[in-house]
Parts: C-alpha cells; structure tokens; sequence
C-alpha cells in the first residue's frame, strides 16, 4: 500500500499514549508507523465487534440508541457499556425515547449490559456512523438498519 504524507498535531499526553500503546515489532520504532499499525488495529477490531453485534437490537432499540448517540461525547475514558447505559437510561427516563420508539425499557438496558466493552463502543461508533454519514437519509429505518448492521426484515 502506497503512503501519503499527512501532518497531526496531538499533545504530550496523546504522543505519550501512542508511545506505550502495544503494536507488533515491526511498528515499534518509527512513530507514524505506530500511529498507522494502532488505527489498523483499532478500525480491524471496530469492524468485527460490529460483526457480533448485528441484528442483536430491533430497528425500535437501535433507533432510540441512534437518537441518543447524537450527543453522545465518549472520551475513552471509563466503561463505553456503563457510558452507553448511563445515556440511553437517561434519554428514556428524561426525553421518553422508549415510548417514541415503542421498546421495554428493562429489554433495551438488558441488552446494553450483557454487551462486552468493545461490543458496546461498536454501538456508540454505529450512532456516530448514523449521525456522520446517513442521517440525510430520507428513511431513517434503512439508515438505521446500515449503521447497526441489521438485516432487512423478510
């Protein structure tokens, strides 16, 4: 794969975490390599923890997660599953995002907590994805159902 030279600006604490971040040997010496190896790590693990979540929520619950992913600021740091819960239990309790979308708050909540943490981060990513790339979408249904990787129903 041929290379592009692109220029970031990160700050010490980024530079640190890049540095102490795991890549194969290869990868370990020259920065933008690592950069590059912790991206293809990252995307590759973000594509098949996607993979296990597809068709785990009804269009109903993915679209309540979808609404409340639009705010949706996850920083990194702590649980992606408590951060997922925490948003989504309280869009339900404040917003009545359940009643709009016609789902069981236990079963929603339920669902999110028996989530692994990358599962979880996969379904924040498939909010943002929402959000970033199909919410001109003239039905939300199928926008939802791409970004959630959910089969069409039959």
């Amino acid at each position: 794969m041929s290379k592009i030279k692109k220029s970031i600006s990160i700050n010490e604490d980024t530079a640190e975490m890049v540095l102490a971040y795991p890549v194969p040997l290869p990868f370990s010496s020259d920065f933008s390599s690592r950069i590059s190896e912790i991206v293809n790590i990252a995307t590759g693990m973000l594509k098949e923890a996607r993979k296990e979540i597809r068709n785990y929520f009804s269009v109903e619950e993915a679209s309540l997660i979808t609404e409340s992913s639009k705010s949706m600021l996850f920083s990194g740091t702590g649980s992606p599953r408590e951060f997922l819960g925490n948003v989504v239990a309280n869009d339900m309790l404040f917003k009545e995002t359940h009643k709009k979308w016609n789902v069981e708050i236990d079963t929603v909540l339920d669902k999110i907590n028996k989530l692994t943490e990358y599962q979880a981060y996969a379904v924040i990513a498939s909010g943002w994805e929402y959000w970033n790339k199909v919410a001109s979408a003239n039905d939300m249904s199928l926008a939802v159902r791409r970004s959630f990787l959910i089969d069409d129903e039959e």
